[in-house]
């Protein structure tokens, strides 16, 4: 028995000894990182994000960013209306895009590195329909901008442009596949500064309310400072550009632009635009908006749809009225209001 009580306490004066020494290793304070075979299971090199040419030649290959550093998850954010958004940029906070583009031939596998700066990170991709040039939408230490290339391997920044990818597709090709739809930020000052009071108290009521949706719903809206946070952060304007950068023209007033898309002939524009005031119940896709039909210089042509806020939708069902219109791939000036939802995005990466 004595023995046993023996071997026990050595047991135990061993491990407060190992464990005293790897207490000793860690810092007093601060992050610390796990054991280093832990590092090398979790920084293990990982499969590439893959886009293929509309031909079939080759493929865009990009690195994702697996791991973003402390300073990026401790940056500053706003929570408006359902997403969250990094002000530095202008984008969506906690997205993060890929890294190190490079191209390969299918035919013999020839790759062809493409020359991004150190740091960006890829957020979104157009292809052209031959297959020859792409867009990549291109996040910066301050901005979020566009870069053309091609499949040469040629790779361009246009200079000075900085866009707004909240609300949809940041670039994209015109039908042409010679001028890209862009959203870009106009001037538009400082953002809004909080009020150095509150405005006043948040009063609710419940009388004859009625039921609402019991979709789950975060990042709302909550005070007037966020609806002008909202106002501007998501502000934008269309804008037709060639891939050096020269504008061609810019399509209507700036404003909150949730949908632009050209018909399949280029003669047409289909437009949703989010419409105050904003709500503090619903994220911005439930907001009233309006649906119209542009020409390619940004005049009216027609007005599709109205729509009010959507904020009593039952869980599983769907706002009514015309709703995700699009363009019909083989009629070129047609819009169809396909009854399913909208999905597909040239969106590139992961969140947190």
């Amino acid at each position: 028995m004595i023995r046993r009580m023996h071997a026990f306490l050595l047991l135990a004066l061993s491990a407060a000894v190992i464990a005293g020494t790897e207490e000793s290793r860690q810092p007093a304070g601060g992050w610390q990182s796990p054991p280093p075979e832990i590092l090398q299971v979790l920084h293990a090199p990982q499969l590439p994000s893959v886009s293929t040419s509309p031909t079939g030649a080759y493929l865009l290959l990009m690195d994702p960013a697996t791991y973003p550093p402390l300073a990026s998850l401790a940056a500053p954010m706003h929570k408006l209306a359902g997403m969250r958004v990094d002000p530095a940029v202008n984008g969506p906070y906690g997205s993060y895009g890929a890294a190190f583009p490079r191209l390969v031939r299918v035919e013999d596998g020839a790759e062809t590195p493409l020359a991004l700066p150190e740091n960006a990170e890829i957020y979104g991709l157009s292809w052209t329909a031959d297959g020859g040039r792409f867009a990549l939408t291109v996040k910066h230490a301050g901005r979020i901008g566009v870069w053309i290339g091609s499949v040469s391997g040629e790779l361009t920044e246009i200079a000075g442009l900085a866009v707004n990818p909240l609300l949809g597709s940041a670039a994209s090709w015109l039908p042409d596949q010679k001028h890209l739809l862009v959203r870009r930020i106009p001037a538009r000052g400082a953002p809004p500064q909080p009020p150095p009071i509150p405005a006043g108290p948040k009063i609710l009521a419940g009388v004859k309310a009625t039921a609402r949706s019991t979709y789950e719903a975060r990042n709302l809206l909550e005070t007037g400072h966020d609806d002008a946070l909202f106002d501007y952060y998501t502000l934008c304007e269309l804008v037709v550009m060639d891939p050096a950068g020269n504008v061609v023209r810019v399509l209507g007033e700036p404003g909150p632009w949730a949908g632009a898309e050209f018909s399949p002939d280029g003669k047409f524009l289909l437009v949703e635009r989010l419409v105050q005031p904003w709500s503090h119940a619903v994220p911005w896709w439930r907001f009233a908006h309006t649906i119209e039909v542009w020409d390619e210089y940004g005049q009216l042509v027609a007005a599709v749809a109205s729509l009010p806020l959507a904020d009593a939708v039952p869980t599983h069902g769907v706002p009514t009225g015309p709703r995700e219109v699009s363009g019909r791939g083989r009629a070129p000036r047609d819009f169809a209001r396909p009854r399913g939802h909208a999905v597909g995005s040239n969106r590139i990466g992961q969140r947190t």
